[in-house]
């Protein structure tokens, strides 16, 4: 038996870093929209627990704003062979929070929007 296709449902995850992010999440949230799929968007800096979130963003911005050379420096480092191990566990710790804190506020939110 056929059912009739669901709408779905698609989480976009941005970071308020930069508008370039911000950019791209509100297009891609528009085009999936506009395709007929439920989209939730969330700001990393929001899932993040104890305000790390806003943290990360303001040494972020601090960063680039005054020491901008070290941008390039800080990622190459976080691709180098030393920092392979580290920067995976950190990236996992990082994937399962946000899964953890989409799957906590999609609960507690009214469907269908």
């Amino acid at each position: 038996m056929h059912h009739p296709a669901a709408r779905q449902r698609t989480v976009v995850v941005s970071a308020s870093f930069g508008a370039g992010h911000d950019g791209a999440a509100a297009e891609l949230t528009r085009r999936l929209r506009a395709s007929g799929h439920q989209v939730d968007r969330h700001d990393f800096v929001d899932l993040v627990p104890r305000r790390a979130g806003v943290l990360l963003r303001g040494l972020c911005r601090r960063q680039l704003t005054t020491l901008p050379r070290t941008w390039g420096w800080l990622l190459a480092l976080a691709g180098s062979q030393r920092l392979t191990g580290g920067a995976a566990a950190l990236t996992a710790a990082t994937d399962a929070a946000m899964q953890a804190a989409v799957g906590t506020l999609a609960a507690h939110q009214a469907v269908p929007r």
